[in-house]
């Protein structure tokens, strides 16, 4: 359920089910857990010395069974995954398989924390950070099934859940509880005043690293408005209408004849880009039936403004079309 470092990022099964886009591409770790949590689990041979001068292979041996370090392992749990996996395993082998291994990554995490308390008592006076280890442990101790326990009382919600399903998610749900307290956690950790003082210069480190990587991927975000205004200096078109029509309101009493419209006469078609008012404008005088109330126009932009040059003839019912002409060009037809 859990993705190796070493592999992440060039899984096929990972590009099966995420679509990257150039907007929302991470080109590296950003978030400070994931960072963090890497840093504390590296397998790598890196050569290390602790407070007792004892030499160690790997530099995560350093705070393996440290409160944080488990705290950053617990966090990284996928629980929705987990979840998932569970119930699609209900009814089969993968069901104990399933409760087994989380039962395993629990009793793993008590053991560290075990090992943690161990030494801090030692050391001297309890502190806020030696509370929280004791905190998670009593909790992720009490999420784990008992064996032959007495049977009790069972309430609405127990008996909804199956005998074998209850222990999976009696143990999902303290971890699910431990990750919603993470930031409280956190910040009883870096406020106490203990921390060991190689971890918190790391930390400070992993979070300035993030910052700088935030903005280093918020660059890719602004590549497509780069490359189209300062590589390609595409700008977008003022909008061209291809049509129009003028509602005319006849005098009733004056049915069957005609009136003219006088050359220039302007019809408003709306603002420009700048802001500016374009105009329907006429460039020779017009001649309409009053039992017409529909005239269709097809207008050219020029700039600030749409010339028609043509004489509006409407002969109801059927659409006349309009000639437009361009200055200096010949005639064609709209």
């Amino acid at each position: 359920m859990d993705i190796e470092y070493g592999l992440r990022g060039v899984q096929r099964s990972e590009f099966e089910v995420d679509n990257y886009q150039l907007q929302n591409f991470h080109a590296l770790e950003s978030d400070w857990h994931e960072i963090s949590h890497w840093v504390m689990s590296i397998e790598d041979n890196l050569s290390s010395i602790n407070n007792k001068k004892k030499h160690n292979e790997r530099i995560s041996a350093l705070w393996h069974n440290h409160v944080l370090t488990v705290l950053l392992d617990i966090r990284h749990k996928n629980l929705k995954k987990y979840a998932v996996s569970f119930a699609n395993g209900c009814g089969t082998t993968l069901q104990n398989e399933y409760t087994e291994n989380l039962r395993s990554k629990i009793e793993g995490w008590i053991g560290r924390l075990s090992i943690y308390l161990n030494n801090a008592y030692t050391e001297g006076m309890p502190t806020p950070v030696i509370r929280i280890a004791e905190s998670i442990k009593e909790q992720l101790e009490k999420s784990l099934p008992i064996a032959n326990s007495s049977p009790r009382r069972r309430n609405f919600i127990q008996r909804m859940l199956d005998e074998n399903s209850r222990p999976y998610f009696s143990m999902l749900g303290a971890v699910a509880d431990i990750q919603s307290k993470f930031d409280f956690y956190m910040d009883q950790i870096e406020n106490s005043g203990d921390m060991d003082a190689a971890q918190a210069l790391l930390l400070t480190f992993v979070r300035n690293y993030c910052r700088i990587v935030k903005r280093f991927n918020h660059k890719f975000a602004e590549l497509p408005s780069f490359y189209l205004h300062e590589i390609l200096k595409a700008t977008p078109k003022d909008a061209i209408q291809d049509s129009a029509y003028v509602v005319l309101s006849p005098n009733k009493e004056m049915v069957n004849k005609t009136f003219s419209l006088p050359m220039g006469t302007r019809f408003v078609a709306g603002e420009s880009t700048e802001g500016n008012t374009l105009y329907y404008s006429l460039a020779e005088k017009a001649y309409v039936l009053l039992s017409c109330t529909n005239i269709n126009i097809y207008p050219y932009m020029i700039r600030d403004y749409l010339l028609i040059c043509a004489i509006i003839i409407a002969i109801p019912p059927a659409i006349t079309k309009i000639p437009i002409v361009k200055k200096n060009q010949k005639n064609h037809w709209a």
